[in-house]
């Protein structure tokens, strides 16, 4: 997966750079060299960890996919085909959404409470992305300006790996509305000529 290659690549880089520095400065010991980056690394997942454990703790109604944030407007879908979204959405991101029992490849698009709880997951995935991306910036607070060089290099890789995710949440609740919207309208309106036949057969009465 394109997605685990780039956190590993991103490793040996910074790694590979704080070692450089370490063999011709000596203003950091290799032990440090090599700490720092994993430390930085580790880091970012720990927070991910941690954010995910609170947005599920939340209440579900704040995940309301027709109110901004999380509203997505054919507009901003179209961005995303521009994009390309469709070609590498399902190959260069894993798709996690399995581990909570939503995985795009078991879709129930006939149940229409799936769909609402599926679309509901599309808000807290794309708000873990969201902090995951943010939060671990603060890594540069504990880290001497010194060690910037390499430490932001792996923040700038995180933010892009989560921007991506964030992206495909978005396009996947843009779709998954529409059907969910167009099931529920459905269902209404049989409801509705329903009830009309069940009142004129009263009124033949």
């Amino acid at each position: 997966m394109l997605y685990f290659w780039i956190i590993a690549v991103t490793f040996l880089l910074s790694t590979g750079a704080a070692i450089t520095v370490s063999c011709t400065t000596q203003a950091i010991s290799l032990l440090y060299a090599f700490f720092v980056p994993f430390g930085v690394m580790v880091y970012c997942g720990v927070l991910m960890g941690a954010a995910d454990i609170v947005i599920r703790l939340l209440p579900r109604k704040i995940w309301n996919f027709e109110k901004a944030p999380f509203f997505v407007s054919k507009k901003e879908a179209k961005k995303y085909e521009k994009l390309g979204i469709k070609k590498w959405k399902d190959k260069a991101v894993p798709d996690l959404g399995k581990t909570a029992g939503f995985s795009k490849k078991h879709l129930d698009g006939s149940n229409e409470e799936y769909l609402l709880a599926f679309i509901k997951e599309t808000c807290m995935g794309e708000t873990l992305h969201a902090v995951g991306a943010v939060l671990p910036l603060t890594a540069l607070i504990f880290c001497p300006i010194r060690d910037w060089y390499f430490v932001v290099f792996i923040l700038i890789v995180n933010l892009f790996l989560n921007l991506l995710p964030c992206m495909i949440q978005r396009y996947n609740r843009y779709r998954l509305a529409l059907v969910y919207t167009f099931k529920m309208r459905h269902q209404a309106e049989r409801k509705s000529a329903i009830a009309q036949e069940d009142a004129s057969d009263t009124s033949c009465l």
